[in-house]
């Protein structure tokens, strides 16, 4: 996150209150996102279309930094993005030149497993997967979020395997997630199961009983949870 941070001041240069005339932002809004916020659909799509910034080069580092003419061009088509769209990084570009982003909608990106496992949890540019573009209403205000796609069926058939979830990284307080579903390190792997405390341990409850055990873990143990489980979407087999 801290590159696309560094992207964004290299864009906004060293008078910041000039830059939110140039494009009509406020200037608030441009302090939280230059100090690490990721940044909402209609801000990026200002940044295409006023100053003809390429959305993909300011969000993964790859491409120019500017967009072409036509690509402008294209950008400028009104186009409804649904509340919920999943995009790979191979896609990612040629969606940017085929349509605007909807002004509702926050880009949240999908990091590989072992990444999401790490501790402390640190995410560059080349962990990015791909994204999910999620509906800002649907998101809290200050959270941090982040997506993975599902290596175990622990939570079959409610989640599968295959299935992308996002997690809430802010919300990873044991005491405030008792049976809740959430997503947990554990031997170099990331879990999801119903979190049970104990006086002493964590039980990570899985729904698919019949091949998966429960994990129990100390409560003197350094805290597991890397975050509460908030949507998942995928097509059971």
């Amino acid at each position: 996150m801290n590159d696309i941070k560094t992207r964004l001041q290299e864009i906004v240069g060293s008078n910041i209150s000039k830059f939110s005339r140039m494009i009509d932002e406020n200037r608030q809004t441009i302090d939280n996102y230059l100090l690490g916020r990721m940044p909402r659909g209609a801000f990026l799509k200002k940044l295409a279309e006023k100053i003809n910034i390429n959305i993909n080069w300011l969000l993964t580092g790859v491409g120019p930094k500017e967009l072409s003419a036509t690509v402008v061009a294209e950008e400028k088509a009104l186009y409804k993005t649904p509340n919920i769209n999943v995009i790979t990084r191979q896609e990612y570009k040629k969606v940017l030149q085929d349509s605007s982003f909807s002004e509702d909608c926050i880009p949240i990106p999908i990091i590989s497993e072992p990444i999401v496992a790490s501790d402390p949890l640190r995410v560059k540019d080349k962990d990015i997967e791909g994204f999910v573009f999620i509906n800002h209403q649907w998101l809290k205000r200050g959270h941090t979020y982040l997506c993975f796609q599902v290596h175990y069926n622990c939570m079959h058939p409610i989640i599968c395997e295959g299935f992308i979830v996002a997690i809430d990284l802010n919300e990873n307080e044991p005491l405030k997630l008792k049976h809740q579903i959430v997503a947990t390190r554990y031997e170099d792997g990331v879990y999801l199961n119903y979190l049970i405390l104990t006086e002493n341990e964590y039980v990570l409850l899985p729904h698919n009983t019949t091949e998966y055990k429960p994990i129990v873990i100390s409560r003197t143990a350094p805290n597991p949870i890397i975050g509460k489980v908030c949507w998942w979407w995928g097509k059971q087999k």
